[in-house]
């Protein structure tokens, strides 16, 4: 989105920092990703081929940030489907009932760490640039004096 005119661009920038913890999260992602369908291969299929492609394309736009793109649209375009397959799965492997899922908790707490970790991710880059700072209430902006001659 190009903004023309008087533009505040505190309001929708994403700094260098943001791009190097978009880098780390894309590389806990695929690693996690894959560390999960190698403790169930027929289980959490789905989660690796999203978690790679998640990865691949986020992966790619925190490298456009720290280039100097200000765009938010890749990344969030990005995090809202990962988003919402791991919530479905994290529901699914909590409920239980699975054939092939392996004995213990390990298996859901490592995809609901995941999906903790792309759902803080995601209000990361939506709330990136935003500043909270408002007047206070019931206060009135300050009238500029005139000189008196």
């Amino acid at each position: 989105m190009a903004c023309q005119g008087n533009h505040n661009p505190s309001v929708s920038t994403m700094n260098k920092a943001v791009g190097v913890q978009m880098i780390v999260y894309s590389l806990l992602l695929a690693g996690l990703s894959y560390f999960i369908n190698h403790l169930a291969p027929s289980l959490a299929r789905s989660i690796l081929i999203v978690g790679l492609a998640g990865a691949v394309v986020f992966l790619i736009a925190s490298i456009r940030t720290l280039a100097g793109n200000r765009s938010k649209v890749l990344p969030l375009l990005t995090l809202i489907p990962v988003n919402l397959m791991l919530l479905a799965n994290t529901v699914s492997m909590w409920e239980g009932g699975s054939p092939g899922m392996p004995e213990g908790r390990t298996l859901p707490m490592i995809v609901s760490l995941l999906f903790v970790l792309s759902f803080a991710m995601l209000v990361r880059i939506a709330y990136a640039g935003v500043v909270f700072q408002a007047p206070p209430t019931g206060s009135t902006p300050p009238s500029p004096t005139r000189a008196r001659p």
